[in-house]
C-alpha cells in the first residue's frame, strides 16, 4: 500500500463576525471538503485513506441484511451501510455472516455500494464534498465500466455505521488497478 502524497482534507481557523466577537478570538471551523479521496475495491481487500489520513483496509466481502433481523455491528474491519431500502455490510462482519467476496461479482457494478465506505466526513460532521474520487478498476478503457463509475458523481445520502451522511462527489477518476491508487 502506497500513500497518496496530495492534500486530502484540512482544518481551517476563521474569525467570527458577530457583535460579541472579541479581539484575537478564533473559532475552529471544520472544512467539509476533501480535495481527493482514493478507493481501491480490490479482490481481497477494500482500501482507502480516511479523513484523518490513516489507511483503512478491510476484507472485500459484501452481505445484504434485513434491518431488525441479525443486524451487523460495525467494527475496525467492517462498515455497515443503509441507503434507501438497501442495507448491507462490508468487511469482516460481512465475511463472518457468509457474505460474497467482491471478486465473485462485477466490481464496477458493486463500486456504487463499495465506495460508500470511503465517503467519510471529518469526525463531528455529517456532510462531505469530494472534489475528485479516484477509483481503481480492472480496465479503465472499458466504456461500460466507466459509465458505471460515472454514476457515482452527484449527491449521496446514506447511513454509515449509524451516522447519517450527505456526500457530494464532483468528479470520478478511474485508474487501472495495476497503477498505484494511493
Amino acid at each position: 500500500l502506497t500513500y497518496f502524497s496530495g492534500e486530502i482534507s484540512s482544518m481551517t481557523l476563521s474569525r467570527t463576525a458577530s457583535p460579541l466577537w472579541l479581539p484575537n478570538e478564533q473559532t475552529t471551523t471544520l472544512d467539509l471538503k476533501r480535495q481527493i479521496v482514493v478507493f481501491d475495491g480490490g479482490n481481497r481487500t477494500l482500501k482507502w485513506i480516511d479523513p484523518d489520513h490513516q489507511p483503512r483496509i478491510i476484507p472485500a466481502f459484501i452481505k445484504p441484511f434485513e434491518p431488525g433481523f441479525d443486524d451487523p455491528t460495525p467494527d475496525d474491519h467492517s462498515v455497515v451501510i443503509s441507503t434507501g431500502n438497501d442495507h448491507f455490510c462490508l468487511g469482516a462482519v460481512a465475511r463472518d455472516m457468509k457474505g460474497t467476496p467482491v471478486f465473485q461479482d462485477n466490481k464496477c457494478e458493486l463500486a456504487k455500494k463499495l465506495v460508500l465506505a470511503a465517503l467519510e466526513p471529518h469526525p463531528g460532521s455529517s456532510a462531505v464534498t469530494i472534489d475528485r474520487l479516484v477509483i481503481a478498476l480492472p480496465n479503465s478503457r472499458n466504456s461500460t465500466d466507466l459509465a458505471e463509475l460515472k454514476q457515482i458523481e452527484g449527491t449521496h445520502q446514506f447511513t454509515r455505521n449509524g451516522q447519517r451522511i450527505t456526500a457530494v462527489v464532483h468528479q470520478v477518476q478511474p485508474i487501472d488497478e495495476t497503477q498505484a491508487a494511493y
